[in-house]
């Protein structure tokens, strides 16, 4: 006869930790403790275009009744979760916040820079663009001592090209 085993998964990534804590304090208590708006995610949220969610539950009127056979949290877990879980919720939030203003921040110094999908040395207007220009005009200025550009940051490789075999003459 073989044993049944059960094994429960952890979430590992923030968001599905955030979301399990909130099932779990939502389905035990049947209402969410109010949480504080966070003024980094109105403010961010604003800047990035996310908008502001409702304060969601509140610790007002009673919870629903559970279900019959349904069994609640032991007491001192809830009571801990319940207070733990405005704080989680407000630097969640402002994680949120944080993680659209990073994403747009990044959107535009990749278009800056030229290196958005798409875009080539000959991007105008762009970083590489420009850096790609100074370097031939430099070039010029600095023929023959090419290794100067190096003064401006650049990496300068100076090597020799094999080229063909000469033609050998017939003898």
């Amino acid at each position: 006869m073989s044993r049944k085993t059960v094994k429960v998964e952890m979430p590992r990534v923030i968001d599905d930790v955030v979301l399990l804590f909130e099932r779990i304090v939502a389905r035990n208590d049947g209402v969410l403790p109010a949480v504080p708006q966070s003024t980094i995610y109105i403010a961010l949220g604003a800047l990035v275009g996310l908008a502001v969610p409702a304060v969601i539950g509140g610790s007002a009127g009673t919870p629903p009744a559970l279900p019959p056979g349904t069994h609640k949290i032991p007491e001192d877990i809830a009571l801990t979760m319940r207070t733990l879980y405005p704080s989680i919720k407000r630097n969640y939030l402002d994680l949120v916040a944080l993680r659209g203003l990073l994403q747009s921040t990044s959107n535009n110094i990749q278009t800056q820079l030229g290196l958005a999908a798409g875009q080539t040395l000959v991007s105008t207007g762009t970083a590489r663009n420009l850096i790609s220009r100074a370097s031939k005009v430099l070039l010029g200025v600095h023929a023959g001592v090419e290794n100067e550009l190096e003064t401006y940051g650049f990496t300068v490789v100076v090597g020799t090209a094999s080229g063909p075999n000469p033609p050998t003459p017939p003898p």
